[in-house]
């Protein structure tokens, strides 16, 4: 099964706008294509924020409506924590979905795949009472992780800029 390239959507970018005019902050208009692809670019990115947080916040949510299981099985029909899962979930899709549209996949992946686990360390230690570590050690590998994923994304995020057309960059094989 062969996959085809889409071109970037423009549904990001005139959301985009709409939420710029409702702020009353003013973007560029009649912008170069390179201004555009900057757009393009962190748009993805901070989308992928978004839905990274929300993803964080969605298993937050299902550990709470699966701990609610255990006191029978229509428990969580009479929690909230059901409810706001079912719309965290949506949410986190619709932005993942609108991330993706951008055509800059790096940023948008890269960001998402980060701020999700740590949304839901912060979740699960503040929230949920949770714990990392009781041994030093243990600290610090938990640190050089997040300091290599950390690294991780930023290579990610700018490796796309570098990429010719056809070699994974949606974005710029859409235009080229």
């Amino acid at each position: 099964m062969a996959g085809r390239g889409r071109p970037s959507s423009s549904v990001p970018a005139d959301v985009a706008g709409e939420l710029a005019g409702a702020a009353g902050v003013e973007l560029a208009s009649g912008e170069d294509e390179d201004t555009a692809g900057n757009r393009r670019e962190g748009l993805g990115a901070l989308l992928g924020i978004a839905t990274g947080l929300l993803f964080g916040l969605s298993a937050a949510l299902t550990k709470a409506v699966g701990d609610q299981v255990t006191d029978g099985l229509l428990t969580p029909l009479t929690n909230w924590h059901l409810y706001a899962l079912i719309a965290v979930g949506y949410a986190s899709m619709t932005l993942s979905q609108l991330s993706l549209q951008t055509g800059m996949l790096a940023p948008a992946i890269a960001t998402s795949m980060a701020f999700d686990p740590i949304a839901s360390v912060i979740l699960g230690t503040t929230l949920l009472e949770e714990s990392l570590h009781t041994t030093t050690a243990g600290a610090v590998a938990a640190l050089a992780a997040l300091a290599a994923a950390l690294g991780g994304l930023v290579v990610l995020s700018r490796g796309q800029q570098d990429q010719p057309p056809g070699k994974g960059n949606v974005a710029a094989a859409a235009t080229a």
